[in-house]
Order: C-alpha cells, then sequence, then structure tokens
C-alpha cells in the first residue's frame, strides 16, 4: 500500500513542478493554451446564447400564430376541424421548441458554471509559490482527484494526479 507521507511528498512535488512552469517565462504556451480554452467555452456559450434567441423567437411566431388562427375560426375564415388539426401543429411545435429551449437554457448554464468554476492558473501559482506545507486548501485548488495503481510484481504503485485546473 502506498504509505500516506508519500502521497504527501509526491504531490507536493508535483504541485511545485507545475507552480514553477507556469511561474517559468517559457509556459506561455501553456498558459495561451489554456485562455484559448476559456475563449473558446465563451464562443460556445455566445453561439448557444443566439440559438436560445432565436428558438424564443420561433415561439413567439407560433403563438402569434396561433392566435390568429383563434381570430380566423372566430371570423368563420376557417372550419372547426381546420382549426383543430391547426391548433395541434403549432401546439407540438411550441412544445418542441420549448424543449429544445429548456436543454439549451440548461446547456448555457453548465458551461457559464465550467467556466467561472475552473481557477485562473496564474493566480493560484502565484499565490501558492514557494509553500512550506501541503493543505487542504492547496490540494483543493490544484488537483481533481489522485488514481492510484495496482501493484506490480514488485510492490510499486504508481500514483497519477488529475488536474483541477
Amino acid at each position: 500500500a502506498v504509505r500516506l507521507n508519500q502521497v504527501i511528498d509526491m504531490v507536493s512535488s508535483e504541485i511545485r513542478n507545475l507552480i514553477d512552469s507556469v511561474l517559468n517565462k517559457d509556459n506561455e504556451k501553456y498558459l495561451s493554451e489554456r485562455m484559448d480554452g476559456i475563449s473558446s467555452a465563451n464562443k460556445s456559450v455566445e453561439m448557444k446564447t443566439k440559438e436560445l434567441n432565436s428558438i424564443s423567437r420561433i415561439i413567439q411566431k407560433n403563438k402569434d400564430a396561433l392566435s390568429a388562427l383563434y381570430m380566423d375560426k372566430v371570423k368563420k375564415i376557417i372550419t372547426e376541424d381546420e382549426y383543430v388539426i391547426l391548433k395541434e401543429t403549432f401546439n407540438k411545435s411550441i412544445s418542441e421548441q420549448q424543449e429544445k429551449y429548456a436543454k439549451l437554457k440548461n446547456e448555457i448554464e453548465s458551461l457559464k458554471i465550467i467556466n467561472v468554476e475552473k481557477p485562473d492558473i496564474l493566480t493560484l501559482a502565484k499565490k501558492y509559490a514557494g509553500f512550506e506545507e501541503l493543505t487542504t486548501e492547496i490540494v483543493v485548488n490544484f488537483i481533481d482527484y489522485i488514481e492510484v495503481g495496482e501493484k506490480d510484481m514488485y510492490g510499486n504503485q504508481d500514483l497519477h494526479v488529475h488536474w483541477n485546473i
């Protein structure tokens, strides 16, 4: 079994290496990729918001058409049977669009939450540079989870850190 002090030492070392690489000028590529990821997520939110607005307009047009349809029925421009058939068609379309709207709105909220919850690696690196002792706060800010591998024939186990950033 992996001993706790071994895990703490390994995680401390990995976090120090990450902090050093982030604060090192050679790591501009990593930071640029990270910013591109955030920019991409923002573009996705923007595109989905435009689609949401479009769906909203479609729903409103269908509701307006349904109102006009009722007026046509009242004015005897269309028969009761035609009204019922067309009303079902418009109601079905409205319902489908409302489902799309709700799903898309949830996707947008999820993307926004993911964007907000992602810590800024440069800020974290500056904040914890030179830390002496591994704390719960540091672990929570940097690490999503740690995977402990199976023992090999010599009793060794691999540890793999999954970063939260």
